[in-house]
């Protein structure tokens, strides 16, 4: 399975929570979901105009367990 998906973000966009009130998550994703005994490996380059301190890009794994999976399904 392969994933070329170059796009754009506007400023402010940011995943961030600190319970017990904070919770933002207004930044762009690409959802795919696959059973995790099909995972072999992942290789993700990001690249981006940097220009503020905290400029970034990254990789959010999230792992359901069966009984989540069965009740979003």
């Amino acid at each position: 399975m392969s994933f070329h998906n170059p796009f754009r973000t506007t400023t402010s966009t940011t995943i961030w929570s600190k319970p017990p009130s904070t919770e933002v998550f207004n930044a762009p994703i690409i959802y795919h979901s696959i059973l995790l005994a099909a995972f072999k490996g992942i290789s993700v380059t990001f690249n981006g105009d940097w220009q503020q301190k905290k400029d970034q890009g990254g990789l959010i794994f999230v792992l359901a367990t069966a009984e989540a999976s069965h009740r979003s399904g």
